[in-house]
């Protein structure tokens, strides 16, 4: 029989372990850049074939005072990827293990990052928490950084994707990138570079960790260990190029591995040249499927697989507020 003192005490710890676990853990913020540091560009998915749009982004770098470092395999092409995942992999251990190196930028997306995070050395990505910018596929990266490390990542334009487009990025846009890249002061709320207002489509306030990114990627984390935590979190929904089904699949997913049973809001972002030449579009299956949740969930955010994008910090401590509605980054708790 276990005494009764005894007892209190064991009852006493799992009611503090609880609390504990409640309460969101604090996130790893990445130093700021500043002109002069050295940015890592590395293809850890597709591989980069027009290497004009590449140049482009590794000059809007250089003209805001940065020095780039290309990785050994940046160019590399196996015909799926950009090289095989030990060069890719090899990229992104190196850029970390390089002191010099100050930031993380991705050059595309595509597929092929959830094959490397069994690769990564996770104690020098713990030891050196450095600024990472990504989306699309990138997002298997940053989710399992979080996951391992607690370090906030950025979701936003890569080297040879928008920033190496030809024309120029808008100013909403730029300013929401470099921005948070070189410290915004907290709390501070992302809008769409546009002015285009949110939409709330059921009204509530939550506070959590933002977590999330590609859909797609989302589904295929779950199960594994590089998911993060995500009791209470607030999540960030983005896509493109997909059929309903496959969204409501993806939003199966979710479900069935209690994600959504678990997350404390929703923010619904762009879901850009989803094929809906016949049935339900997905902005309707999104409302259908996710309205009825009792959580805030705000719609109307601009970020992804779009020109005009906000920025956002993955990890960060944020607060969705449906009645205004807004989603704000808020600081971390003293």
């Amino acid at each position: 029989m276990v005494p009764r003192r005894l007892t209190a005490c064991l009852a006493l710890s799992l009611a503090l372990i609880t609390a504990l676990a409640a309460e969101p853990p604090h996130a790893v913020w990445p130093r700021p850049l500043r002109v002069g540091d050295t940015i890592g560009v590395v293809a850890p998915a597709g591989a980069v074939r027009n290497r004009a749009t590449l140049e482009r982004g590794l000059d809007r770098l250089r003209g805001r005072g940065y020095r780039v470092r290309l990785g050994a395999n940046l160019m590399a092409d196996n015909g799926l990827t950009a090289g095989t995942e030990a060069q890719r992999a090899a990229d992104l251990n190196a850029m970390w293990r390089d002191e010099s190196v100050q930031a993380i930028w991705c050059a595309k997306g595509g597929y092929g990052t959830l094959a490397l995070l069994d690769l990564l050395d996770w104690a020098t990505v713990a030891r050196r928490p450095l600024p990472l910018v990504g989306y699309s596929d990138i997002t298997g990266l940053q989710m399992a950084v979080l996951a391992r490390t607690g370090l906030v990542s950025f979701h936003g334009p890569m080297v040879a994707d928008q920033l190496g487009l030809a024309g120029s990025l808008d100013a909403g846009t730029l300013s929401s990138l470099f921005g948070w890249l070189g410290g915004l002061t907290l709390p501070h709320a992302p809008t769409n570079p546009n002015g285009a207002p949110l939409r709330a489509l059921r009204g509530g306030q939550a506070t959590g960790r933002l977590i999330g990114g590609n859909l797609s990627l989302l589904a295929a984390l779950c199960g594994s260990r590089y998911l993060p935590e995500t009791t209470g979190a607030i999540l960030v929904i983005e896509d493109v190029n997909e059929y309903p089904y496959r969204v409501a699949r993806m939003l199966d997913t979710l479900k069935l591995a209690g994600v959504l049973d678990r997350i404390g809001g929703l923010v619904i972002g762009s879901f850009t040249d989803c094929f809906e030449g016949s049935g339900i579009a997905v902005s309707e299956l999104l409302a259908a499927r996710l309205v009825g949740r009792q959580i805030p969930i705000v719609a109307g955010l601009s970020f992804g697989h779009v020109a005009s994008r906000a920025t956002l910090p993955l990890g960060a401590l944020a607060r969705l507020d449906a009645t205004g509605p807004s989603l704000t980054i808020m600081p971390e708790p003293q």
